[in-house]
């Protein structure tokens, strides 16, 4: 299983890939959503799942849902929040999560809610789609 971790702050990404390698996932990064979109377009390796901070991909996350839009079958997300996932500033991604996760948490709630999140139903596009980045 291949991870896409996104967050603004490389130190969160190197204590979340290394967490998650230790679980034996396969991890890519990046510290914003532009990087994301190449990676999510690049289309060589598929992506599983994506976890990613709210606060990281506010400014470009119409961007990236159009993306996973365009998607034959969308990743489960899970969104890590310092709680600013209810109320006036919700993130437009939120409808594509899978679960939000609430800050600050260890690697044993991360990895169960990975697991469950990679159980949940696929989220199916219709197949006729373009593929990404065609």
């Amino acid at each position: 299983m291949r991870i896409l971790v996104l967050d603004n702050q490389t130190s969160h990404i190197d204590t979340l890939a290394r967490g998650l390698r230790i679980k034996g996932y396969g991890v890519v990064a990046a510290t914003n959503a532009g990087e994301a979109l190449s990676l999510l377009r690049a289309g060589d390796s598929a992506i599983d799942l994506i976890i990613t901070d709210d606060a990281t991909v506010l400014p470009d996350s119409g961007e990236l849902i159009r993306c996973i839009e365009e998607c034959c079958r969308r990743p489960p997300v899970i969104m890590m929040t310092e709680g600013r996932a209810s109320g006036h500033n919700i993130n437009p991604l939120t409808r594509f999560c899978t679960t939000i996760l609430e800050k600050p948490f260890d690697m044993a709630a991360l990895a169960e809610t990975v697991e469950r999140s990679m159980h949940a139903p696929a989220l199916e596009r219709p197949a006729a789609r373009k593929p990404l980045g065609g």
